[in-house]
């Protein structure tokens, strides 16, 4: 499973960004909670996309 960290400037601050891949369950999915949890920006990905695995959180407007 990677996980790439990524920094992304916006609004001229820095936003704590990660890529997980494998987030269905398991590893990816505990990890991908983990970084939610403290803030981070999460792009999480799976082969099958279920919104109730990782829920969008209240405040984004995807």
């Amino acid at each position: 499973m990677p996980i790439y960290l990524l920094s992304v400037l916006t609004a001229g601050h820095i936003m704590k960004s990660i890529l997980i891949t494998g987030c269905s369950s398991g590893f990816g999915l505990e990890t991908a909670k983990y970084f939610l949890e403290r803030g981070w920006r999460v792009i999480a990905t799976m082969r099958t996309p279920d919104d109730n695995v990782i829920p969008l959180p209240p405040t984004c407007n995807c």
